[in-house]
């Protein structure tokens, strides 16, 4: 062993990796007999039993037998009673596949590609078990692998994946006629800029939209790679695993998704989101699912004695069930147009009025959370103050969906209020909203340039933008392309800072009726 893992690794891997399934379940073994909830058993889960072969995982490339036995313990521990025998594992309500569904050169190149590089190279004779786990890797990787526009002269146009979109069916634009070009063919002449008549010819309209959105740097610099699954462009294990989840379940933005979304996100006792969620996906206890498992023969309701006990009419349907909802206030959507339990909760959270929750909130004392990085004097503002000297200048940006266009709006004014300018600008292709953001910011910051002002302060209600723009980080993706402009724009710039506002309606007043008439 070296630093706790196997320094040489034979043909047996499943023997010479158990020493993790036998410390798994050690582990799991402390917890029995304990009075845990699903909420607890959740934490424990996450916290320390997917974590103890995360650092071999780093290293080796586990064996689908490892991978299956780890999971079969975690499940018997998941859906374990705490009365039930050690031999026992209790009722199995779900697959693991469905349970886990969602809530980015070293030193192998000389041997195994020295001429080419890791996305292009292949297997190899004789490999390593560890080059093999690296290898294994590689389609994972090329999910949300990008290349970034610098010079555009390395990049081929029908061959490398630049465009930058995670959702998109293909990442690489399938063109005849532009084989052998490069990217930068697509600018215009003498400018660095797309050239949006080219772009419309010789692509289809959905990729005519992404690459006409695309930021290009006017100083030009390296094409590089950048991975698209983060604003940041750097790679994460967790945006990686979305990917992974995404390919594997097909998620897509229903209003039942966002109903979840909400659901997890929700400041509320675990107990209380997991009992949601094993009601909506049909995993209680109740009389009906018993009979199905063989557990009893009865299934009808004990409160009503008429139907049978299901989720939807233990929670909802049933007359005891309605009549506390009536006393709790959620019974706003009626039950008679609704069979399911999981369709009638999500009409219930869009009735239930933001005000009801706002008071909640405020009663639990939880009104005010704070950030994990604090913001600075003057973030936050939720209506528009007078600059005490200089000029301030409110931007925000736009994007017209059903046009493929977004924009941009800024109103600049004085220490009486008084307008000094308003520009806007709308521009082609579909971008984020954050990088909308940005190019704003950056064309607002732009403006300053060009005009002469002692002092100037720029609010937006992009917080992921300032954030950026204050970090001392480098980031690789396109947004980060921006962020690179904008600072290096603040560095000729004196007395200028850039604030975060909770709401910028001084800007949306004025420039939003502009940005939709000129659009």
């Amino acid at each position: 062993m070296y630093l706790r893992l196997p320094s040489i690794v034979g043909r047996k891997k499943n023997a010479v990796l158990g020493f993790l399934k036998e410390r798994m379940r050690r582990r799991i073994n402390g917890w029995e007999g304990r009075f845990l909830s699903r909420a607890g058993k959740e934490i424990l889960i996450k916290i320390v039993v997917q974590s103890l072969p995360s650092y071999a995982m780093n290293v080796f490339l586990f064996p689908i037998g490892t991978c299956n036995e780890l999971e079969r313990m975690i499940a018997s521990f998941w859906w374990k009673s705490n009365n039930s025998t050690s031999n026992g594992s209790g009722i199995t309500w779900m697959s693991w596949d469905k349970m886990t569904k969602c809530k980015f050169d070293g030193v192998f190149k000389a041997r195994y590609y020295p001429q080419g590089d890791y996305l292009s190279t292949e297997l190899g004779w004789n490999p390593s078990f560890i080059w093999s786990s690296i290898f294994a890797a590689r389609d994972t990787v090329k999910l949300g692998l990008r290349k970034r526009i610098g010079s555009g002269t390395t990049m081929q146009i029908t061959t490398d994946p630049w465009l930058p979109v995670i959702d998109h069916s293909v990442h690489v634009p399938k063109v005849h006629g532009l084989e052998n070009f490069t990217v930068n063919s697509l600018f215009q002449v003498n400018n660095r800029c797309w050239d949006s008549d080219v772009v419309k010819d010789f692509f289809s309209p959905e990729d005519a939209t992404i690459i006409l959105g695309i930021p290009i740097n006017q100083k030009g610099g390296v094409d590089s790679w950048y991975w698209v699954a983060e604003k940041s462009g750097f790679y994460s294990v967790r945006s990686a695993y979305n990917l992974l989840q995404d390919l594997k379940h097909h998620s897509d933005n229903s209003e039942i998704n966002v109903f979840w979304k909400n659901l997890w996100t929700l400041k509320v006792p675990p107990k209380a989101k997991d009992l949601v969620w094993r009601a909506a996906s049909n995993c209680l206890a109740t009389k009906r699912n018993l009979c199905i498992k063989k557990v009893l023969v009865d299934s009808t309701c004990p409160m009503c004695g008429v139907f049978a006990e299901t989720e939807w009419h233990i929670l909802v349907s049933c007359d005891f069930a309605w009549s506390c909802l009536g006393y709790a206030g959620l019974a706003a959507v009626g039950r008679d147009s609704f069979t399911s339990l999981l369709s009638w909760l999500d009409a219930t959270a869009r009735r239930v009025s933001s005000e009801t929750l706002d008071q909640w909130v405020n009663a639990q004392g939880k009104g005010n959370i704070p950030l994990l990085s604090p913001l600075k004097d003057g973030d936050g503002a939720e209506q528009w103050i007078k600059p005490s000297s200089g000029i301030k200048l409110n931007v925000d940006a736009a994007i017209f969906a059903s046009l493929l266009k977004h924009g941009f709006g800024c109103v600049v004014r004085n220490t009486d209020g008084g307008l000094v300018s308003a520009f806007v600008g709308v521009k082609n292709g579909s971008v984020t909203p954050e990088l909308a953001e940005i190019i704003g910011i950056r064309e607002a910051l732009s403006w300053l340039k060009n005009h002469a002002f002692s002092r100037a302060t720029l609010e937006t209600d992009s917080l992921v933008c300032v954030k950026a723009i204050r970090s001392e980080e480098t980031f690789s993706s396109t947004f980060g392309l921006v962020v690179d402009d904008c600072k290096n724009i603040l560095k000729n710039l004196f007395n200028v800072s850039i604030l975060f506002e909770a709401f910028c309606e001084s800007c949306c007043a004025l420039c939003c009726p502009a940005l939709c008439f000129f659009s």
